[in-house]
C-alpha cells in the first residue's frame, strides 16, 4: 500500500514537471532569421544615389501551436539588437574586425528636422539621440522585423552595411564597404540574455540585379559553425 502511494506520489511529480515544461517550452519565444525581399528603387530624387538595392533578412516570433493558442500566449522578444559580421568566403576569416550594428527597416532614420533662420529652409540633421533609441526592436508573438543588411547603388560593383551610420556619412561609409566578390555574412540577435543566428551568403560578383542573399547549405553551415 506505501509503496503504491510512493508510485502514485512519484507519477504525479512526474507529470506535472512535463506538463511545466511543456507550458514553458511554448511560451519561451522561438526565434530564427530568414531572407527577407530586398528593396529597389531607381528613380531616387535628392539623395546621394538614384539607384539603391538593400538586401534583408527578417526575424521571426513564432506563434504557439494552434493546440495551445486559446489559453497560451508566447512571451514578446524585447529590447533586441542585431549584428552583422562578413566572412571571407574561401577561408572564413573576418572582412571586419568587429561584427557592425545593424539597422532595424522599420525603426525611424536618426535625423531631425531643423529651421535654418538665415534661409528659412528646412534641413535634416544627425541626432545622436534617436541614434542610440533605434538600436533596439521588440519582436512580438507570430510578428516579424525587417533588419537591413547590405546597399549597392547605380552601376557601383562595391556595396556597403546599410545601418544608422548612413545618414551621417553620405550612404558611403568606406569603414563598412565591401568589394565586389563572394562573402558568407552572420547575422545574430541579442536578445534577453539569448542569440540567435542566421548564417547566409552575399552574392556580389555581377550586376545588381544578381546582387542577392542566398541560404548556406549544410555543408557550409557545418564548416561556418567549427
Amino acid at each position: 500500500m506505501f509503496g503504491q502511494i510512493v508510485i502514485e506520489v512519484f507519477l504525479g511529480a512526474l507529470l506535472s514537471l512535463i506538463v511545466s515544461i511543456l507550458i514553458e517550452n511554448q511560451r519561451s519565444p522561438k526565434l530564427s532569421l530568414e531572407i527577407e525581399d530586398y528593396s529597389f528603387d531607381d528613380n531616387l530624387q535628392g539623395k546621394p544615389a538614384k539607384i539603391i538595392k538593400v538586401l534583408r533578412v527578417k526575424l521571426l516570433n513564432k506563434k504557439v501551436r494552434r493546440a495551445f493558442s486559446w489559453w497560451l500566449k508566447r512571451e514578446t522578444v524585447i529590447h533586441c539588437n542585431a549584428t552583422i559580421q562578413m566572412l571571407h568566403f574561401e577561408d572564413h576569416f573576418p572582412f571586419f574586425h568587429k561584427p557592425i550594428h545593424a539597422r532595424w527597416t522599420k525603426s525611424i532614420e536618426p535625423m531631425t528636422q531643423e529651421l535654418k533662420p538665415d534661409t528659412n529652409t528646412i534641413v535634416q540633421l544627425f541626432d545622436p539621440a534617436k541614434y542610440n533609441a533605434v538600436m533596439f526592436r521588440n519582436c512580438y508573438p507570430g510578428t516579424e522585423e525587417i533588419i537591413d543588411i547590405v546597399a549597392r547603388y547605380n552601376d557601383e560593383e562595391d556595396c556597403y552595411i546599410w545601418n544608422n551610420d548612413i545618414y551621417y556619412k553620405g550612404w558611403r561609409n568606406k569603414d563598412v564597404q565591401i568589394p565586389k566578390g563572394r562573402y558568407f555574412l552572420i547575422v545574430t540577435v541579442f536578445s534577453n540574455g539569448e542569440e540567435t543566428k542566421g548564417y547566409f551568403k552575399l552574392e556580389n560578383t555581377s550586376s545588381i540585379n544578381n546582387f542577392r542573399l542566398l541560404n548556406v547549405s549544410n555543408e557550409e553551415l557545418k564548416n561556418l559553425k567549427q
